[in-house]
Parts: structure tokens; C-alpha cells; sequence
């Protein structure tokens, strides 16, 4: 039977990994490599959708404590195996210092209320609400630079960033948005740089993505580590396929993972026109559908693979599902790359 001391050094391992602290001095370097490696490998259902928590307790078996302590993961609500993209092993391996077997036990615990980012940071960080001046709020999605230039820039949609289009170059953006306090008298994080212009057609699908940056004003306003993830973008993910995991973290809904559905997606949303005050269609070619992993406040969120890398920019969602722009064409259209 595994002691608690092992169970607690365990769970330190799954979810701190390189920083969980070693044993002694001596198993400092090993200990460290091992137990991120552990972290890693685990991500997959230790952060998977519905999991709501880790911890030590007694395990239970058809409804009575056996007595014996298990490594606890805390689900909103048990389902069977098969329907589940990453079940969660019934032991687990981790170095605590010698390697040892965890028992698992899954514990149904119901959905813990997720906690919105909506306070002001400073530094802020991708993953942090924020917006223009005029519009509600959105999400810091990453730092970017333009090349020969060496400020900073905010990435998100155009839709947080510009207004929809109605923005103009140098208008302050605010963080936290307006919905949740910001003003520009204490607030203003950054100014609008440039917009990627909505082309609006009743049929057509011309438009490949809805993004914005904007211009730091201070570099110490900003860190590049994504908050929750605790990581910076590891640059850009050239695969996106069906039945992909994807990760996200929003100014709503924080960290959420999604799976690839459809990534040869096609849709029409309706936006206000910068000029005449009415509503057009905007057809969006090329993007990515996938199962919901967001809500509103979420958009400009950038959407990471398992190794962190960016493969796009999050936009649009309905109850059935999330839609992200593939990260290649933002960058393209503009000429950016990430800092």
C-alpha cells in the first residue's frame, strides 16, 4: 500500500512537474527531468474536459471507503470509457523519488464555477481580458512584433481590438475591458495599430480571418507567459487535423480544451458595417470547427496544440461548437510573427 507522503508527492509531480520539490539535493537534476516529463505525458486527462480537480483521499469502491488512500480525480460527472477522448488510467506512474504505482479513483463532484479573468493586471498576459475602448471585451491572445520594429503588440480579433472596424489607428485599448471597469483614464494597455477590413457579401465567402493588433505603450505592461498555462507560445503548429486536441485559455472561461471537428469550415456572420451603421454578412472561408471549448469574452484567445505551439486564433462559437481562424493566415495578413 502507498503511503500518503507518496500520494502527496505524486500529485505535486502530475501537476507541478519540474517545480514539485525533489526529496533530497541528490535527486535534484533526475527528479526534476522526470517528473516534467510525467506532467507532460499526463496533461492529456488530467486537464481534460470535465475534470474539475486533483487530490489525496480514501478510495472508494460501489460506494464504500476501502480504506485504502488513492490519488483522486475530481470529474462535474462520471461517463462510460467509451466516451471519453482521454479516460483516466486507473494507476499511474511517478517518480516520488523511486518510481511507484498510484491508485487512481474518480470522484464525481459536480461543475465548479469557473473564475473569469476580468481584474486589471499589470503585467497583463495572453489569457487576460481586455478590449477597445467602444466595444465589450475579449481576450489577450498573444505578443507579436512586426518585423523591423521592435515594439510590442497585442494579438486578438478585430471584433475586440478595432470595434468591428469602426476603430481608428491609435485608439486606446483598455485592461480590463469596459464590461468589466476598465476606462481609458486608468486603464489603457496598448493603442489600435491595424485591422485585418471585413469584405461583406450576402453569398460570398471572402474573409479568412477577424484580427487586430495593437501597440504596447510600456514593455513592462506585458509578459508573453499565457496565464494559467504559465508558458509562452513555443511558436507556430503547422498540423491542424480532425480528432486533434486543442487548448485554450480566455478571459471567461480560462483554460479549456476543444477537440477538431471540421477543418474545412465555411461560415456567415453578421457584423455592423464601419459605414452606414447597418448590418452585413461576412463569409469566413478555411476555418476550424471544433467542440466547444468557449463563450462570449473568450475571442482573441489563441489556440494552442499539445506542445504550446499556436495554430490559431479564436473568434466564434455557438452551443454546438468552436471556431478559430488558422493562425497562418492572421500572421500573413498582418505581417506579424510572434515575439
Amino acid at each position: 500500500m502507498v503511503g500518503e507522503q507518496a500520494l502527496v508527492r505524486g500529485l505535486e509531480v502530475l501537476t507541478e512537474g519540474s517545480s514539485a520539490q525533489p526529496p533530497t539535493a541528490a535527486f535534484d537534476e533526475g527528479f526534476r527531468a522526470e517528473a516534467e516529463h510525467v506532467r507532460v505525458q499526463a496533461r492529456e486527462w488530467t486537464h481534460a474536459e470535465g475534470i474539475e480537480g486533483l487530490g489525496v483521499g480514501e478510495k472508494i469502491s460501489q460506494g464504500q471507503p476501502t480504506g485504502e488512500l488513492a490519488l483522486r480525480v475530481y470529474v462535474e460527472r462520471k461517463l462510460p470509457k467509451r466516451r471519453l477522448a482521454n479516460p483516466i488510467p486507473p494507476a499511474v506512474h511517478v517518480p516520488v523519488p523511486q518510481v511507484v504505482e498510484l491508485t487512481t479513483d474518480v470522484i464525481e463532484l459536480g461543475h465548479l464555477e469557473p473564475q473569469s479573468f476580468r481584474e486589471r493586471a499589470r503585467p497583463a498576459m495572453p489569457g487576460c481580458g481586455l478590449g477597445h475602448r467602444a466595444a465589450t471585451v475579449g481576450t489577450f491572445g498573444c505578443l507579436v512584433k512586426r518585423r523591423g520594429d521592435d515594439a510590442r503588440y497585442i494579438l486578438s480579433n478585430s471584433h475586440v481590438l478595432a470595434d468591428v472596424g469602426f476603430g481608428q489607428s491609435g485608439d486606446p485599448i483598455v485592461q480590463p475591458g469596459s464590461l468589466d471597469g476598465g476606462t481609458e483614464a486608468d486603464d489603457a494597455l496598448a493603442t489600435l495599430a491595424d485591422f485585418v477590413p471585413f469584405r461583406f457579401d450576402d453569398v460570398g465567402y471572402d474573409n479568412q480571418v477577424d484580427a487586430a493588433i495593437a501597440r504596447v505603450r510600456r514593455r513592462n505592461w506585458v509578459v508573453t507567459q499565457i496565464r494559467e498555462l504559465g508558458v509562452a507560445p513555443a511558436g507556430v503548429g503547422r498540423v491542424i487535423r480532425r480528432g486533434m486536441q486543442i487548448k485554450k485559455v480566455g478571459r471567461t472561461t480560462g483554460y479549456t480544451t476543444g477537440v477538431i471537428q471540421d477543418i474545412h469550415f465555411r461560415m456567415g456572420l453578421t457584423y455592423p458595417r464601419p459605414n452606414g451603421g447597418q448590418t452585413g454578412r461576412v463569409g469566413f472561408k478555411d476555418q476550424v470547427l471544433c467542440s466547444r471549448y468557449s463563450d462570449s469574452g473568450d475571442s482573441g484567445a489563441v489556440v494552442l496544440n499539445s506542445s504550446n505551439r499556436v495554430i490559431g486564433l479564436h473568434f466564434a462559437g455557438a452551443v454546438g461548437g468552436s471556431v478559430f481562424n488558422r493562425i497562418h493566415h492572421v500572421l500573413r495578413l498582418l505581417r506579424i510573427e510572434f515575439a
